[in-house]
């Protein structure tokens, strides 16, 4: 691959019009390849999160998607430059970040050989679930580690933005306190089909990027990114 010579920055300096820039990033979550139910479009979503700890997502689309099936792995660092930038819906975008990260397959992407990048992965910001109060219907997305106990049947739902596919997994943590953890789209279909094939395993769930929302006088999480 080309060498990369552009100015190294972080996401929140990345804008639409900022030129001659790249970034340093780990892959923090890598999708399965889905296919739009709208458009009919194969993509695969990614969670990039640079050296500040800032989040961005970044999809790619169609034949893009086997110009980089080999690159961008879990938890490996890269150098990202060329991506293309756009306006995020709010619900893909991270807190205060309004884009949107497009790779496509004139952007440049150089695998970090720096030996303390080896293995290192993102950090979490865990929040145990009796810290969660302060969390509701924030702004601020979190991290939590807890054991899912029950998988509810997927169930389609209204919303502002038609009708969207749901299913709800309950979960528990070193408290016992129960949560509902909402998964939406194509986390139905992808982490959540995961987590029920294995619910007689009682598995451990990471979840990553959680908005926390009340729900009939229960915490619902919810818009898993």
């Amino acid at each position: 691959m080309t060498e990369l010579t552009n100015m190294e920055t972080t996401i929140n300096n990345i804008n639409p019009t900022t030129s001659n820039w790249k970034a340093k990033m780990i892959v923090g979550y890598k999708s399965l390849v889905q296919t739009s139910p709208y458009k009919h479009k194969k993509y695969q979503k990614l969670t990039l999160i640079d050296t500040k700890g800032n989040k961005v997502e970044a999809t790619i689309f169609e034949s893009d998607i086997d110009t980089w099936k080999d690159t961008l792995n879990m938890y490996q660092w890269y150098y990202i430059s060329n991506a293309r930038v756009t306006k995020a819906h709010d619900h893909f975008k991270y807190k205060d970040y309004p884009y949107q990260w497009i790779i496509t397959n004139t952007t440049k992407i150089e695998e970090s050989t720096k030996n303390e990048d080896k293995n290192q992965q993102p950090e979490y910001k865990i929040v145990n679930f009796n810290d969660l109060d302060p969390y509701i219907s924030s702004k601020e997305d979190i991290d939590i580690l807890a054991v899912a106990i029950q998988v509810k049947e997927p169930k389609d739902v209204t919303t502002t933005y038609g009708i969207k596919r749901i299913q709800e997994i309950y979960l528990i943590d070193k408290s016992f306190k129960p949560i509902c953890l909402t998964m939406w789209g194509r986390f139905v279909n992808d982490e959540a089909q995961k987590i029920s094939d294995m619910i007689d395993e009682k598995p451990i769930i990471l979840a990553t990027n959680i908005s926390a929302k009340p729900f009939k006088e229960k915490l619902q999480a919810q818009h898993v990114k």
